[in-house]
């Protein structure tokens, strides 16, 4: 039994002796940044270059020309570059570089680069012509990929302008001529054919671009960003015709305005230099954590971001790329939408799921898990609470608890809007057709057809609802009786719309945010992405709880509510706009629920405070919720709710 003790122990340290020695992986980070380009002319060959990360025992390269031959090449451990002269000319090779860390004796496989042997002719990779008009200069920057070449000649518009050193990337012409005007880059080396890099410039003075405003909602007032061109211009900045004060001197890409004041508010920069001038306009709104914001969800960025409903501007992201948990990361939102539980849902297309988070954008859980959805789209809330989700093959329904119920509709749909009646708008484009289908979903009525492809489905001003054709670029102005109002061409490629208050369309196409004046066609950047994003627009309530049917927010439902709601609607010895009384919560005047305030709403009241032929509590007409207390409105639409003080 000793022995086999004695046995087991020294194979016990043999084993952790070979574990210290030659089974330790590398810790620290692989070299990054591997890149690998034809040699300097006066060598040949191929240059590689690397970043090390960490102190390393070993490197090495392997060479593999992909017709069998495979080479491994040693390399200094403190290195940073070689020149593989043994490279054949014109010869693709793919390289490995491959590294031991200190205190291992462990091969961990490097990074990964391919080019093709030098001793071919020259090549710029980028050339590029950026001009500052104010300085009357043009800046000329090429890309070599590091090779050196024997001289690089500077033609402009035909004419040789310079001849500079081979290892010169940049070129500042002094004395440009006016207008458009072509450049051309010869380079030689080693002797071969030469190559040419062309870039034109545009010797005006540019416009301010990139300009937006955005909400400080950590302090207050609005942001105004730029891209300054011309660093000698002189800047002047407008807030709605009005010089602001101070003024951004000349340099300045940036402005900070502390008070603009409630509403939203048109920026004009003008850049001024040699007797020239250029303006730009962007249109931006401060936050205000009363109000009703409409929401985009964002696909490609994993974000939901809030716009004014007034005038579209953009105010700040309301939930923010997490990457921190996968739980809460959102692959490809599609569809957002507020609830009457005070959540906000996002459908996850890609995900197949349904992501809930409060009003702040703090995520709070998964939504119907478990529930079967594949490619969720379009959402919406009923009166009574319980969501529907537009997925391919059906539309699902879910009780607030997030329960799946049966399924409302079994066909492909891309949007659902949920009238205050209980019926349910589907837009169906297998079919080109908006239906309106009953609370149950077993029958329904088509209201518009012959479309090619419709797809989101929204309430409009009038009280009526609009849908978007994605692929016949229109938008369809219906009825709930089945009468089309109007159809308004819409420029190419939207992805969504919503109508703003000040009679324009918020939309979206691949990457930008746009107003889109019906009545010009003129349509306006509100807010460009740095790449491309389909992505759609839904209304989201600020969270103000009222009671439904206090028009007067005196706390109580009475005949004052009606009386109140008439002079608003008919004022008299007053200027409306000026000295008139206004509803400063619209969802409570807003008695029917149809996203207008009209005489409609005042006879609502009317039934329901004086109701005739039925049993109080049973079959008569009550307010849609919030209804009898205080609570938020359930369902999405034109009316907000800024101030309410009868609620807690």
């Amino acid at each position: 039994m000793a022995t086999t003790a004695r046995s087991v122990g020294m194979f016990s340290v043999a084993l952790l002796a070979w574990v210290l020695t030659a089974g330790v992986a590398c810790a620290g980070p692989a070299p990054t940044r591997f890149n690998c380009y034809p040699g300097p002319c006066d060598g040949g060959g191929i240059l590689l270059t690397w970043t090390s990360n960490a102190q390393y025992a070993q490197l090495s390269l392997v060479r593999d020309d992909g017709a069998g031959s495979v080479v491994t090449i040693p390399v200094d451990a403190a290195a940073t570059e070689y020149h593989d002269l043994s490279a054949a000319m014109f010869t693709v090779y793919q390289y490995r570089l491959d590294y031991v860390c200190t205190g291992s004796s462990i091969v961990e496989s490097g990074p990964l680069c391919a080019t093709v042997a030098a001793q071919q002719t020259p090549f710029i990779y980028e050339t590029y012509c950026d001009v500052d008009f104010c300085a009357n200069e043009v800046q000329l920057e090429w890309d070599a990929a590091g090779v050196v070449f024997d001289s690089v000649m500077i033609y402009r518009d035909g004419t040789l302008l310079a001849t500079v050193p081979g290892d010169q990337t940049t070129y500042l012409d002094t004395s440009p001529l006016p207008g458009n005007t072509w450049y051309m880059l010869e380079v030689s080396c080693g002797g071969l054919a030469p190559t040419y890099g062309f870039c034109m410039s545009s010797v005006v003075l540019d416009v301010p671009r990139s300009f937006t405003g955005d909400a400080d909602q950590a302090n207050g007032g609005i942001d105004l960003l730029w891209w300054n061109a011309h660093p000698q211009a002189t800047l002047e900045l407008r807030r709605n015709g009005a010089l602001l004060v101070p003024q951004p001197v000349p340099g300045d890409y940036a402005y900070h305005d502390p008070d603009p004041g409630p509403g939203c508010h048109t920026y004009e920069l003008t850049f001024s230099c040699l007797g020239s001038s250029s303006v730009s306009t962007c249109v931006a709104a401060e936050f205000d954590a009363a109000k009703s914001y409409l929401m985009i969800a964002e696909r490609w960025f994993e974000t939901v971001s809030l716009y004014d409903p007034e005038c579209g501007a953009y105010v700040g992201k309301l939930i923010a790329p997490d990457l921190s948990g996968i739980d809460s990361y959102l692959d490809w939102p599609m569809n957002v939408v507020a609830g009457p539980d005070g959540f906000i849902y996002v459908t996850d297309y890609a995900l197949d799921e349904i992501h809930r988070y409060d009003y702040q954008g703090n995520y709070v859980g998964e939504f119907g898990a478990i529930a079967v959805m594949t490619n969720p789209q379009g959402l919406t809330v009923r009166a009574n609470g319980n969501v529907l989700v537009a997925t391919v093959g059906a539309v699902r329904e879910f009780t607030t608890a997030g329960v799946p119920l049966q399924y409302f509709l079994s066909e492909t749909a891309v949007d659902v809007h949920a009238v205050g009646d209980g019926t349910v708008l589907v837009s169906i484009p297998s079919a080109g057709e908006v239906r309106l289908y009953n609370s149950t979903g077993t029958t329904f009525i088509t209201l518009v057809s012959g479309l090619d492809h419709p797809s989101w489905i929204v309430s409009v001003p009038s009280g009526d609802f609009a849908v978007l054709d994605a692929q016949g670029n229109t938008v369809t102005v219906f009825t709930l009786g089945g009468a089309i109002l109007e159809t308004i061409a819409t420029p190419n490629s939207v992805n969504s719309l919503y109508p703003l208050a000040n009679g324009e369309w918020l939309y979206t196409t691949h990457g930008s945010v746009w107003s889109f004046d019906p009545v010009t066609g003129i349509s306006t950047d509100l807010y460009t992405r740095s790449s491309g994003a389909p992505i759609e627009v839904r209304p989201v309530v600020a969270g103000v709880p009222f009671e439904r049917g206090d028009c007067n927010g005196d706390g109580g439902t009475d005949i004052a509510d009606p009386v109140w709601l008439l002079s608003l609607l008919f004022p008299e010895n007053c200027t409306p706009g000026v000295d008139c009384p206004e509803a400063a919560c619209g969802d409570a005047c807003d008695s029917n629920d149809d996203s207008t305030i009209n005489l409609a709403d005042a006879i609502a009241m009317l039934t329901v405070l004086f109701p005739q032929g039925c049993t109080v509590g049973v079959d008569c007409t009550t307010y849609p919720a919030p209804a009898g207390s205080c609570g938020d409105d359930v369902t999405s639409d034109l009316q907000g709710c800024d101030t309410y003080l009868a609620c807690p």
